[in-house]
């Protein structure tokens, strides 16, 4: 008995569903340059001609993942860039502090998908643009912010971005190395001590 519309569609959703979750998964444990659509295809099992019915390239399957971040389901996990924008200085980064450490603890399948929106990939490879947001501006101004409040010790302010994003990266390459099970969460919290007065 012949398919309908209907079971056909759902096949096709859960085919082109695998191969962006193991495209989620490839992009945040290696990274965007480092990851061809043959890499994806072996991990999903597929042919190239299958990957190319649904995507254009790895920049395709990229920026469709970027728009999932819109989906409700997400909320609880959303980046609170515009919260932490509002709130400015010390008390932004508090807020993206805290959030960092909620992630930590995140089960995989988020903690992929934070990774990949958290920073929008410094590429040399990508032959379109990508979409999302790098979150290390957004915490410099923060900074700086909270240097001319006189809550933040002076000092570079890209130097203590770079050593807070360092951090993150870190902490997360760690997860990824250790597992969930394994990984014990180094609170982002203890950063502050380093560059904050009276913390």
């Amino acid at each position: 008995m012949p398919r309908t519309e209907e079971q056909n569609q759902i096949i096709k959703d859960r085919r082109k569903f695998k191969i962006m979750e193991k495209a989620l998964m490839l992009f945040a444990t290696r990274g965007f340059d480092f990851i061809t659509v043959d890499d994806i295809t072996k991990e999903v099992g597929c042919s190239h001609g299958l990957f190319y019915h649904y995507f254009t390239g790895k920049e395709d399957v990229y920026n469709q993942l970027m728009k999932v971040k819109d989906d409700p389901k997400y909320d609880e996990f959303r980046l609170p860039s515009k919260e932490a924008e509002a709130a400015g200085g010390l008390a932004g980064i508090k807020i993206l502090i805290a959030y960092a450490d909620k992630i930590a603890s995140a089960d995989d399948g988020v903690f992929y998908f934070v990774r990949l929106v958290m920073t929008r990939p410094i590429t040399q490879t990508a032959k379109g643009s990508l979409m999302g947001a790098d979150l290390y501006p957004l915490f410099l101004n923060l900074i700086k912010q909270g240097q001319a409040d006189g809550d933040i010790y002076g000092g570079d302010p890209r130097e203590i971005a770079n050593m807070y994003m360092d951090f993150c990266n870190g902490a997360m390459d760690r997860r990824f190395a250790m597992g969930r099970d394994k990984f014990e969460v180094i609170h982002a919290s203890e950063i502050l001590r380093i560059f904050t007065k009276g913390e």
